[in-house]
């Protein structure tokens, strides 16, 4: 039983870790995605660019990055089939890292984790500095008490992303688990 509690306060401390990753991300930060527009406020004035067109001008289709935001806002709202629908119209567009996260994300919280895996895999072959990513994959194993696939997971984190803090304490908070050993 203490085991059990265990493991899964460490499965919640690595989640918030990754949710703490993903918000410190966020697109009105200075810091830019691969799959960012250079501006930076293009997404805050998506609202007045689309009113600002419908005076007579055609509004323009809505970029990879503002499908994504739409994906994430109604993913927040608990809207995976809409979240999903605007999932899919960013990765049309332009596939990222971010977004295949964002569906590992949706599929997990629906209970499909093999398919879950698969995405996070995806978006770390997009982009291995995508950092969620391996922590999201990492929890998902070790959930599913395969710890060394999870160790595998933020070890190769670390590689791709040396002296990274967040991977860094996922890895120390696992390899501190009782129930981890091995």
């Amino acid at each position: 039983m203490k085991k059990d509690l265990l493991a899964g306060s460490l499965i919640l401390i690595i989640v918030v870790i990754g949710l703490i990753y993903i918000f410190s991300r966020n697109p009105s930060s200075s810091q830019t995605t691969p799959s960012s527009s250079p501006t930076s406020s293009s997404s805050q004035n998506q609202s007045s660019k689309d009113t600002a067109n419908q005076g007579g001008t055609k509004t323009a289709a809505l970029s990879a990055k503002e499908y994504l935001e739409k994906a994430l806002t109604a993913y927040q709202e608990k809207n995976f089939s809409e979240a999903l629908s605007y999932l899919a119209q960013s990765i049309a567009k332009t596939p990222s890292a971010e977004a295949y996260n964002l569906w590992g994300n949706i599929l997990r919280d629906q209970g499909k984790r093999n398919e879950a895996k698969e995405k996070y895999q995806k978006a770390i072959s997009l982009d291995s500095h995508w950092v969620a990513a391996y922590l999201n994959l990492a929890a998902i194993y070790q959930d599913e008490n395969n710890f060394d696939a999870a160790k595998k997971t933020l070890e190769d984190g670390l590689s791709a992303n040396p002296g990274n803090t967040d991977l860094q304490n996922a890895l120390d908070i696992l390899n501190l688990s009782p129930t981890n050993s091995g």
